[in-house]
């Protein structure tokens, strides 16, 4: 899997990432309802910020880099899609060395999701449906316009963390998800070298600011 196919392909797992690096703060929930149906709307209106936040941070004027890190932190739930990007790794390696790539990986996220998502030219966002998967997540399917005139169904899976809190958990474009499109990312690298050399790529990512391609 490359970043040129996913692309190509519908922008596949990739703009699941462009995506899913916009988020937007957490809203109130607003009116009387149950705590189920609560959490369907808090989750509906989470998205649908989620389009005018990026949308703004993506204004024609210039894009907002400082914007688009700021949504990511407060959206994206960058703990939980690291913790599954290492798969099996997550539990064969140290904690000390997993807390280590985590904040590594927080970096890594930091610097190449926004320059992605800046390629997108996002125009627009709208809710399709609105499904609760359990007590905690709702699935959220909405249609993205982007470039000239291209559109794109996205599926979020956004779960609410705290009360009237929420974060993206998943994302998923053409059958493609985000998480294990990370975890394919990582998977040769932590084969070969194991976590020590996944830190040791990714410190060099950070460091030069460029993804480069693992030799």
């Amino acid at each position: 899997m490359t970043r040129r196919f996913f692309l190509r392909g519908a922008l596949g797992g990739v703009l699941g990432s462009f995506l899913g690096a916009v988020l937007g703060l957490a809203l109130l929930l607003a009116g009387a309802a149950t705590p189920a149906r609560a959490s369907v709307d808090g989750a509906r209106d989470f998205i649908r910020a989620l389009s005018a936040d990026a949308v703004a941070a993506l204004d024609g004027q210039g894009v907002s880099r400082e914007a688009l890190q700021k949504l990511i932190e407060t959206g994206l739930d960058v703990d939980s899609v690291g913790r599954f990007a290492l798969g099996p790794f997550l539990r064969q390696s140290n904690p000390q060395k997993v807390d280590q790539y985590l904040k590594l990986f927080r970096d890594y996220v930091l610097i190449s999701y926004p320059d992605m998502l800046a390629k997108l030219k996002l125009r627009d966002m709208d809710i399709v449906s609105v499904k609760s998967q359990d007590e905690h997540v709702t699935f959220v399917t909405s249609r993205i316009g982007y470039g000239e005139k291209d559109t794109v169904e996205v599926g979020w899976y956004v779960r609410e963390v705290q009360p009237n809190v929420y974060k993206i958990q998943d994302v998923q474009v053409s059958g493609n998800s985000l998480r294990l499109f990370q975890r394919a990312k990582f998977e040769k690298i932590l084969r070969d070298r194991w976590i020590d050399g996944l830190i040791k790529v990714m410190e060099r990512w950070v460091e030069t600011g460029r993804e480069d391609p693992v030799l």
